[in-house]
C-alpha cells in the first residue's frame, strides 16, 4: 500500500542521504552522515593501548560511547551503546588487535527520527576511514508502523515515530548478503509486518551500500587529484 506522508515521500522511499569522512583530525577515523534532517557524528580511535584490566589476550576490546545533542547521557543513549556494540562486534576482525582498544564515539547532532539506523551507518563508515580492518561492511534501515492501520513504511522521521505504533531497525551485513547484525524492535506487531519491514528495510540497505561507495570513489579521486597537484 502506497500511502501519503506528510513530507512528500511514498512508502519505500528513503530521505536524502549525505556523508562527510577525516572531519576530525585529532581521530583515527571520523565521519558526519545524514539522512534527511537526522545527523550523526562518529569518531574511532584505536587499535590503541588499553587498561590492563580491560585488556583481552585474544582480541581487541571494543567500546561505543554515545551523547546526546545537549546535556548528559542517559538511558536511551546506554541503550543505543549497547547495540552499536552489538553490530560493531560482528563486523570488525577484532582478532587482528589483541590487547589493544577501539574506541568508537557517536554524537547525536540532530535527531528527526531514524537516529539508530543513522548511527549505524555513521558508524560503518568511520570504522572504513579509520581504516579498521571490516569482514564486511554494514548498513541500517528503520520502518515504523502506522497507527490504526497495518501499514508498514519506510525511514520514520521523528513525528512518524512518535505517532506509530511499532518500529523495526535492521543491520545487514553486506557479505554474506541480507545476513543480519542486527534486529531491534519496539511495539507490538504481526509476524506479516515484520516481515515487511525486513523487505523493505533490505531494498533500502542496498541503497545505502551503493551510497557508500559511492561516496568512498568521491573520496579517493579527490585524494588522487591532490597528490598530483603536490
Amino acid at each position: 500500500v502506497n500511502m501519503a506522508r506528510t513530507d512528500g515521500r511514498s512508502t519505500d522511499h528513503i530521505r536524502a542521504l549525505g556523508c562527510e569522512t577525516g572531519l576530525l583530525h585529532r581521530a583515527d577515523g571520523s565521519a558526519k552522515y545524514s539522512q534527511g534532517n537526522t545527523s550523526v557524528l562518529v569518531s574511532v580511535n584505536g587499535p590503541m593501548e588499553v587498561p590492563m584490566r580491560r585488556e583481552r589476550s585474544d582480541r581487541a576490546t571494543l567500546e561505543v560511547t554515545c551523547k546526546p545533542k545537549t546535556g548528559l547521557p542517559g538511558i536511551v543513549e546506554k541503550r543505543m551503546e549497547g547495540l552499536l556494540l552489538h553490530v560493531a562486534a560482528h563486523a570488525i576482525v577484532v582478532t587482528n588487535h589483541p590487547r589493544a582498544l577501539i574506541s568508537i564515539t557517536v554524537q547525536t547532532i540532530c535527531d528527526d527520527g531514524s537516529l539508530l539506523a543513522c548511527a549505524i551507518n555513521a558508524m560503518c563508515l568511520a570504522l572504513m576511514d579509520a581504516g579498521v580492518a571490516l569482514r564486511t561492511c554494514f548498513a541500517a534501515q528503520s520502518c515504523f508502523i502506522v497507527a490504526g492501520t497495518d501499514s508498514v513504511l519506510l525511514d520514520p522521521a521523528q513525528a512518524e515515530e512518535k505517532a506509530c505504533s511499532g518500529t523495526f531497525t535492521f543491520a545487514f551485513l553486506k557479505d554474506p548478503v541480507g545476513h543480519l547484525a542486527l534486529s531491534h524492535t519496539t511495539g507490538s506487531f504481526e509476524e506479516a509486518q515484520y516481515m515487511d519491514a525486513w523487505e523493505l528495510a533490505a531494498g533500502a540497505a542496498g541503497k545505502i551500500f551503493a551510497f557508500y561507495r559511492k561516496s568512498m570513489e568521491r573520496r579517493l579521486s579527490k585524494e588522487h587529484r591532490a597528490a598530483l597537484s603536490s
